[in-house]
């Protein structure tokens, strides 16, 4: 689907949907940090891939897509209960990777570790949305943050040489930070790129 047709789509869509995920956003401190990570990364590669916004990263948990508007409370309600007492959860940032791979990258992102909470986190939700109609996830959950896109029309030859510059890229400098709250967030698609909301947040 393209981003036009995404828009228009949403422009029809009915009243009580909405675009959403779970999320998790990290403190404007570690966003700062990974923005100066990879600075020498975009100043190399400056107009071949689209860098996501620093005030747009986050680690994606659960996309539901359509999400209907009456299931808010329920959701909130049941994540609550089932959320309570998991504690802070601790992420440390490794190395920039590109998917599917390095020879014909189309995703930049940084990889990081995988706690138990954190798994479990990631499970939870996917659990309890699927309670209420939304499908469960049909992979594993791998915890990592999209910072750039390769542009379409790029060529598989640039694509290769992009893919050994991130490859070569040293690993991330980012200091661990700490997370104790899950992000209920709606999106709404532009031209321009997509517009975030928190709709609640979930501590625990």
């Amino acid at each position: 689907m393209t981003q036009e047709h995404a828009v228009n789509t949403l422009i029809h869509m009915p009243i009580d949907l909405i675009r959403a995920f779970f999320a998790i956003e990290l403190p404007t401190s570690t966003l700062q940090q990974i923005e100066n990570e990879i600075y020498g990364l975009k100043k190399s590669i400056p107009h071949k891939i689209k860098w996501v916004n620093i005030s747009s990263m986050h680690i994606t948990l659960k996309f539901i897509g359509e999400f209907k508007l009456n299931h808010n409370n329920l959701i909130k309600r049941d994540l609550q209960k089932n959320l309570y007492g998991l504690g802070e959860i601790e992420i440390s940032f490794k190395k920039i990777r590109s998917f599917p791979n390095l020879s014909n990258p189309r995703v930049v992102w940084i990889g990081m570790n995988s706690p138990s909470q954190l798994l479990r986190l990631a499970h939870t939700v996917d659990f309890i949305v699927n309670n209420y109609g939304y499908p469960r996830e049909k992979r594993d959950f791998s915890p990592h943050l999209t910072i750039g896109r390769i542009r379409k029309a790029i060529p598989k030859k640039e694509r290769e040489i992009i893919g050994q510059s991130i490859g070569n890229y040293r690993n991330t400098e980012v200091d661990p930070c700490t997370i104790d709250k899950l992000s209920f967030i709606k999106s709404i698609l532009t031209p321009k790129g997509p517009i975030y909301s928190t709709l609640f947040e979930i501590p625990f």
